[in-house]
């Protein structure tokens, strides 16, 4: 299989994932219109990160993300933000210094300034010739993380949006933490002080202990039905993923043995974040140049998963 039809399942999936944040981007934001309702629970910071990867080939995804910076930042976590971006390929993290920047200057939130390094400002991509006024949305069960960071933005209500969305299942720390991207010690903190609060109940016998909310209890005030809250979907993997091959599709290898090796150099980075976001098709058992007609069907696969489900 050729790099050409590598190119062509990355622009498949990278289009995909595009027209995906277009449409989380209306569920949290007055700015975007999509004629796609959004159905699992957006991910804010990946979000960010994965627009910020994509938007020299969807510039709308910049201009969200720049009307965000001044109406909707102190929404964000930042040190979620910083974790994620460590998932994603080097030249995210310069933009998402662009991103604090413009958060700082227009939306007058300080606690950016840890990421604004030496970005710049000046230009098309932050200048402010343009103004149109957002209104961040916090109804509906995509808003759902965003709408409980109206109590305070960091780990509680985001841990409690998780655990919403598994639909009532218990999970260990380990879990939540990954899913969620903090610290383990710090969301192992948050949970026991959750429980003692009576906001969740843990499963005190097992090993390791582990945690869960019932829905029943939240499903009143935050307007979802106990049996079908919104999903959680693991967004952060996926996105991270699209991004760097996005970035690799830049200068594809022309031999086959050359792209199927750099092809496992991707996997076996992104994979695990991967896995948790989709079932893909299995990858070890293929060799050499045999390896590489899978990895574009793993392609094909989160492409039509991104599709099917926003």
């Amino acid at each position: 299989m050729s790099a050409k039809q590598v190119a062509k399942a990355i622009a498949g999936l990278r289009e995909a994932t595009a027209q995906a944040a277009w449409t989380q981007w209306s569920a949290i934001f007055t700015v975007a219109a999509s004629g796609r309702p959004a159905q699992s629970i957006v991910d804010p910071e990946a979000l960010l990160l994965v627009s910020l990867a994509l938007r020299d080939h969807e510039p709308r995804l910049w201009s969200a993300a720049v009307m965000w910076a001044q109406f909707g930042a102190r929404l964000l976590s930042v040190q979620r933000a910083k974790n994620l971006a460590r998932l994603f390929p080097g030249e995210v993290a310069e933009r998402l210094g662009e991103f604090a920047a413009l958060a700082m200057r227009d939306g007058g939130d300080q606690r950016w300034r840890s990421l604004v390094g030496s970005a710049r400002t000046n230009g098309s991509r932050g200048g402010r010739a343009r103004v149109k006024e957002g209104t961040p949305v916090l109804a509906g069960g995509p808003a759902l993380m965003l709408r409980l960071r109206g109590l305070a933005v960091g780990i509680k209500p985001d841990v409690l949006a998780y655990l919403i969305g598994i639909a009532g299942g218990a999970n260990p720390v380990v879990l939540i933490a990954r899913a969620t991207a903090y610290q383990g010690r710090a969301v192992r903190r948050a949970l026991e002080e959750l429980q003692a609060a009576g906001f969740i109940e843990s499963r005190a016998s097992w090993t390791p202990v582990a945690y869960r909310v019932d829905n029943a209890k939240w499903e009143g005030l935050l307007e979802f039905e106990a049996k079908h809250p919104p999903a959680w979907r693991e967004w952060a993997g996926l996105f991270a993923f699209v991004a760097a091959l996005d970035e690799w599709s830049r200068a594809l290898p022309q031999s086959e043995l050359v792209l199927a090796s750099e092809a496992r150099d991707l996997i076996a980075k992104y994979g695990l974040g991967l896995d948790r976001a989709i079932r893909v098709p299995m990858l070890d058992k293929y060799r050499g140049s045999g390896y590489v007609g899978p990895f574009v069907k793993a392609i094909e696969a989160c492409r039509e998963f991104t599709e099917a489900v926003v």
